[in-house]
């Protein structure tokens, strides 16, 4: 079923639920925005949307939606999946089709040597999602997850390694092979956490019977050392972290508990958030359900805290993008990581469908619209 070899935003198919989806997260008089040309463009608006959550963790109340100056940074991508930042400056891009674009200071690369040659592109699958070490100054490691052809002709998920080389990657070696991925747009994440190891959660492949195979690695999250093997502080010897996530859409850590929140799509169509702290991994594997359902209005792929700016406040942003992929939905999480104080949609972009989200080690937040990388800070 999958190899492990010694050695992000996530994708869904939201057609059918559009309609409804949008009805339920564009408010009247929520910010608007398109960019077009070089030029900043200024949003600013309240957002009078009712937000709920669909349990009793917290209250969500409305708020005032901030002005916020949508920067553009970068022009003629094609179709970006993920977003990751090296700690030289640089940002890196995955586009579906298997290129992996290097952005700095607005130059974007067009390296051959960065397109991975084995994606699969069938039924909207393709390169996932990215991630890059953090020891990148000392080993320039990136690290991919993408859909191949299985042996069998089916789409499977592959997370390799490559080497960095002056724009260019280099020297695959692969992690995790052939494990079952579903046929179209199917859902994968890719992150370093705090402690330093790789994260990588997959979905159940079309098979909801993965979800509590611990044998398997669908529908679950993947805990491992860099090099591809399993850590030795695992609870059980398998890199299985977590699991019970159908169609998981992305994960993050909260930057001041270090506890990682998982975002996640059921069987039912509803987005489901929980968060495994540290100490809870070490006594045991982390399971369903998940504690807090989103409102309608939040239910889009990728999910990254607001970092940056020095001492940490007691209340910390999650961002995600909304429902309808048309806007960025600000999550305020506050005191114990259970408590979420509002849900606030901030951006309403016009211009195009959202498809990559990302935070940078500075705070500011990155987003991909109809070709092109935007760039904001998203206030206090």
């Amino acid at each position: 079923m999958f190899g492990l070899y010694a050695q992000h935003v996530n994708d869904f198919d939201y057609g059918p639920y559009v309609p409804a989806m949008q009805a339920a997260s564009t408010p009247d008089g929520a910010p608007r925005s398109s960019v077009s040309g070089s030029g900043a463009v200024q949003v600013s608006a309240d957002d009078r949307g009712a937000a709920m959550l669909l349990n009793s963790f917290a209250p969500v109340v409305t708020v005032a939606t901030p002005s916020l100056q949508l920067t553009p940074v970068a022009d003629g991508l094609t179709d970006p999946t993920d977003i990751a930042f090296s700690p030289d400056g640089r940002l890196f891009l995955s586009e579906r089709a298997g290129r992996v674009r290097v952005i700095r200071d607005g130059q974007v690369t067009n390296n051959a040597a960065s397109t991975l040659e084995d994606v699969s592109t069938r039924g909207g699958n393709g390169l996932l999602a990215i991630a890059i070490d953090p020891q990148f100054e000392r080993t320039h490691f990136v690290y991919a997850i993408y859909t191949v052809a299985s042996r069998f002709s089916e789409a499977a998920f592959r997370l390799a390694r490559f080497r960095e080389v002056q724009g260019a990657l280099v020297g695959r070696t692969v992690l995790i092979n052939d494990l079952p991925a579903a046929p179209a747009h199917a859902a994968a994440s890719l992150r370093f956490g705090p402690d330093g190891k790789l994260y990588a959660s997959f979905d159940t492949g079309g098979d909801p019977n993965r979800l509590g195979n611990l044998g398997s690695y669908n529908g679950k999250i993947v805990r491992i050392n860099a090099d591809g093997t399993t850590p030795d502080d695992q609870p059980m010897p398998t890199p299985v972290y977590a699991y019970g996530y159908d169609s998981p859409l992305g994960l993050d850590w909260d930057p001041a508990t270090h506890a990682l929140w998982i975002a996640g799509r059921d069987a039912g169509g509803l987005v489901r958030m929980r968060n495994v702290t540290p100490g809870e991994v070490k006594s045991r594997l982390a399971a369903e359900p998940l504690s807090v359902v989103l409102p309608p209005a939040a239910g889009g792929p990728g999910i990254s805290f607001v970092r940056g700016g020095g001492t940490l406040p007691a209340a910390r942003d999650l961002l995600t993008m909304a429902s309808d992929l048309r806007g960025i939905v600000r999550i305020r999480v506050e005191g114990d990581p259970l408590q979420i104080g509002f849900v606030q949609r901030i951006v309403n972009e016009q211009g195009g469908v959202i498809s990559a989200l990302g935070v940078s080690p500075d705070g500011h937040v990155y987003y991909c619209v109809n070709g092109k990388l935007i760039r904001f800070n998203p206030g206090p």
